[in-house]
């Protein structure tokens, strides 16, 4: 009896004991809050000019208050402060002495501190920065010269100069008749090269061009400025797309960090209470080394996650051409939560007409379709339209020759003018006839090019959209997975307190808790980021400037809005 009262009693007070040092790990709800973007300055570039950004992944429809699931990424604390927070309710807190909860140094060590920032700032610097924006770019300004200079083909030379003529030794005449004959001739002024009775050869105004050329060159050049325009578009469109992705994988990989982090913290209180059992004689030392176990994982998941944003960080670099080694970090200021930006649930067809109506690749095509087609017209109306040459001359002309007096002498004004036009056929006809078929051949590339953008956007549209609404689902069953982790974890340490469990069962709940919160921040990434996706295959840039709502956004605008004119 008095050994059963003193094993009772031993009992007691180090249960008592344990849940005076147990007081106090539960479930902390923290969240991840990404800075909204600022507004677009006034002298943003042309090509962002479009509807809106979500503020950096902060929009969509907030979960309910009743076990949102919101634990996804903890606030941005470092690993000590996490370690040394208070709790926030009863539970496991941490013994004054014991186990290092989470290491407070880096994995990848930085060079300088972190460069913060935001979707909107990213997009800019791309839109400024990208090389292939730019070589896109640079061919506009190559198309524009060649239209300018077809639309110059009518237009005249402008020549000055002058021309010296000496002749000594016999010519013939028209009759037959050998002259011996010395003589000078000089001109000087407007063209050059004439002599004896012959017009200037180089006329100081002159004209020369076929007809066909002067007509449609200008057309087909015209197209090419058109459809090199648009391919720019459609570059920056690709381009920006890409760093969205880029940046809200790196928010993606800094909230997994932090949940990774706050995950850790609550495994090293864990760990120190199975140890203080241990210690104690109510628990076992294979617990107390299973604990410390598990925390040495949760600190290596941080090594991970750690590589995995040191990773999206030099990706995200390379595409804003940055220095891959300057650490970007993503502005952090709300909740991490789903965007919206089209509503999936809008059916493929309206969607698929909306892309076909503004995507910057499928009009750039069809510019070349139509720039085939004036060549083809041209070689047509080639054999039927003349080659036009006009030359006008006005200058001083003199000379003499053994036959009058004075050899150089006599000189007066003179002025010339003269026309000519002349039809061509190549080779009888057939040079035309291949120059037409080759011609029509161009078209008929054009349009199979057509059609392969065109298959490509319908498929485009139609993958994304199943792809957002799948991930849509995902979100809601992550947040469902999230909150019945976190129920039973708030169950086992309610056990705890009635001391009708130990500490390391907790540690069980504790790993689904970490991993939902992974698998959570992982789902709204992967939804975010087909959001975008399903936003540009719709033709339009990813959207910079205004909040959106969660009930969708208007269609997005054609690609002579988004991107602007270069030139007329």
């Amino acid at each position: 009896m008095i050994r059963n009262l003193r094993d009772g009693r031993r009992r007691v007070a180090s249960l008592a004991l344990t849940l005076a040092a147990l007081s106090g790990c539960a479930t902390r709800t923290t969240t991840v809050r990404p800075e909204a973007a600022p507004s677009a300055g006034a002298g943003a570039p042309d090509l962002l000019e479009v509807s809106a950004v979500a503020p950096a992944i902060n929009a969509g429809p907030k979960p309910d208050a009743k076990g949102d699931g919101s634990v996804l990424a903890a606030s941005a604390r470092s690993a000590a402060e996490v370690a040394a927070a208070p709790p926030a309710s009863p539970g496991v807190s941490p013994p004054p002495t014991g186990l290092a909860l989470v290491s407070t140094t880096p994995t990848i060590p930085q060079s300088a501190a972190p460069l913060p920032i935001d979707l909107s700032s990213a997009l800019r610097l791309a839109d400024g920065q990208n090389p292939a924006i730019g070589e896109a770019r640079i061919q506009i300004l190559g198309a524009l010269a060649e239209r300018q200079a077809a639309r110059a083909l009518l237009l005249p030379y402008l020549n000055a100069g002058t021309n010296y003529h000496d002749h000594t030794g016999p010519l013939q005449r028209s009759s037959g008749t050998i002259l011996k004959l010395n003589e000078q001739s000089l001109y000087f002024g407007g063209g050059a090269r004439t002599l004896a009775g012959e017009s200037v050869a180089i006329p100081a105004v002159n004209i020369f061009s076929p007809l066909t050329d002067a007509i449609y060159e200008p057309l087909a050049a015209q197209q090419r400025v058109v459809g090199a325009r648009y391919n720019a578009s459609d570059t920056a469109n690709k381009v920006l797309l890409d760093v969205s992705s880029l940046y809200i994988e790196l928010l993606g990989a800094e909230a997994v960090l932090e949940a990774r982090r706050v995950s850790t913290g609550e495994a090293g209180r864990i760990a120190e209470s199975v140890a203080a059992f241990a210690r104690t004689g109510q628990g076992r030392k294979s617990d107390a080394d299973r604990a410390e176990a598990d925390l040495h994982l949760f600190q290596a998941a941080i090594q991970r996650a750690e590589e995995r944003v040191a990773v999206a960080s030099a990706r995200l670099a390379e595409r804003l051409n940055l220095d891959p080694s300057a650490q970007l970090s993503p502005v952090l200021g709300g909740p991490l939560e789903p965007v919206e930006l089209i509503n999936p649930e809008v059916s493929p067809d309206d969607l698929i007409r909306s892309a076909v109506a503004r995507r910057p690749d499928l009009a750039s095509r069809e510019a070349l379709v139509a720039q085939a087609e004036y060549r083809v017209k041209q070689e047509q109306y080639r054999p039927l339209l003349p080659t036009v040459w006009l030359g006008f001359s006005g200058g001083a002309f003199g000379g003499g020759s053994n036959l009058v007096p004075d050899r150089l002498g006599s000189f007066a004004g003179r002025t010339d003018f003269d026309v000519r036009a002349y039809w061509t056929v190549l080779n009888l006809g057939a040079g035309n006839l291949s120059q037409i078929k080759r011609r029509k051949a161009q078209v008929g590339q054009a349009l199979s090019e057509r059609a392969v953008v065109l298959n490509q956007i319908r498929s485009e549209v139609t993958s994304t959209r199943a792809e957002s609404l799948a991930l849509r689902q995902q979100v809601v069953i992550a947040r469902s997975g999230l909150r019945t982790a976190e129920e039973g974890y708030r169950q086992d340490q309610a056990r705890l307190r009635e001391s009708l469990s130990l500490p390391i069962e907790a540690l069980d709940s504790l790993r689904l808790v970490a991993d939902a919160r992974v698998v959570l921040i992982e789902a709204i990434t992967r939804a975010n980021r087909a959001q975008f996706a399903l936003f540009v295959s719709l033709g339009a840039p990813p959207p910079l400037d205004s909040p959106l709502g969660s009930g969708g956004v208007p269609i997005p605008p054609g690609p002579a809005q988004v991107f602007g004119t270069i030139g007329n």
